[in-house]
């Protein structure tokens, strides 16, 4: 299947996954075009969005084959974002780090790879994505401390507790995302159904982890079906692999938070694909348990 679908957790490793399979010989991978939110809101229906999404595939390569160029989410020397936000600033905050502009891309086969990635807006449409038959899907997700932290460095809907872009056809998602929670509670609550969703269609999508494929990107070429050209493709990905973070006091209380949401039966997928420390009382005893 030519066309392959990126969603996953909301920073969970998506923008980087889509550099990836984007620097890999015939394909091309796009982050989040706009316009793919404007048929979400144009569509009566879900099944109707995805049915858009089939022939705007098929619209982005031809336009790709005949030469011309899409807007894509980049760099401003062209190559694809790894990262949509800077390192933290001196005032705590991070900055939007790429443009919007046109690319091209010449000599490719007439069924290259051509990928496009969405978190929220695709997970909510999962169901009828596997349903058309028209994409290969691959989800990644991330242990939701680091994605909650990550939250927290933002100025984004979900720093707030909202996946807005997801809301319109996933009803648990929008009710979830007016409860009557505290933030943390419903962060978590969020991460939990955005793993249900893809535990649900395991048999269906390849659900890869950020925490394995930075260290073996080869795991994720392989679930976009991308071949490995040259031990040295490898080599240069995994230079990518990202250092290990101190765990400070705001990763104890959301370790402790998690654990006693999964002990009460809250967050269940959670509870089955990660494992915390008990009692992460200091971050003496929690940097002993991440290591």
């Amino acid at each position: 299947m030519p066309n392959l679908i990126i969603t996953g957790i909301p920073r969970s490793g998506t923008t980087l996954a889509a550099a990836i399979v984007d620097q890999s010989p015939d394909a091309l991978c796009l982050s989040e075009p706009d316009h793919h939110v404007d048929l979400m809101n144009g569509a009566a229906t879900a099944a109707e969005f995805v049915r858009q999404l089939c022939l705007d595939f098929d619209a982005i390569r031809r336009t790709i084959l005949a030469g011309g160029s899409v807007l894509d989410r980049r760099c401003p020397d062209g190559t694809p974002v790894t990262n949509y936000f800077t390192s933290h600033m001196l005032d705590g905050r991070r900055k939007p780090a790429f443009m919007i502009r046109g690319i091209t891309r010449s000599a490719l086969s007439p069924d290259f790879v051509l990928g496009v990635k969405h978190n929220a807006l695709y997970s909510a449409v999962l169901p009828e994505i596997v349903q058309s038959g028209c994409f290969r899907v691959v989800a990644i997700i991330r242990d939701p401390v680091a994605v909650l932290k990550s939250w927290r460095s933002l100025d984004l809907p979900i720093s707030r507790g909202r996946l807005p872009a997801g809301e319109r056809f996933w009803p648990e998602l929008h009710a979830l995302g007016r409860a009557d929670l505290n933030l943390t509670d419903k962060q978590i609550r969020i991460c939990d159904l955005l793993l249900g969703r893809f535990e649900h269609f395991a048999d269906r999508i390849v659900v890869v982890p950020y925490e394995v494929f930075v260290t073996d990107p080869a795991r994720l070429l392989a679930a976009a079906a991308i071949p490995i050209s040259t031990s040295s493709q490898v080599d240069a990905l995994r230079r990518r692999t990202p250092t290990s973070e101190h765990a400070d006091q705001d990763t104890v209380v959301l370790i402790n938070r998690i654990r006693q949401l999964a002990e009460l039966g809250q967050v269940p997928s959670i509870a089955r694909h990660y494992r915390y420390p008990a009692a992460a009382a200091t971050t003496d005893q929690t940097n002993q348990a991440l290591i």
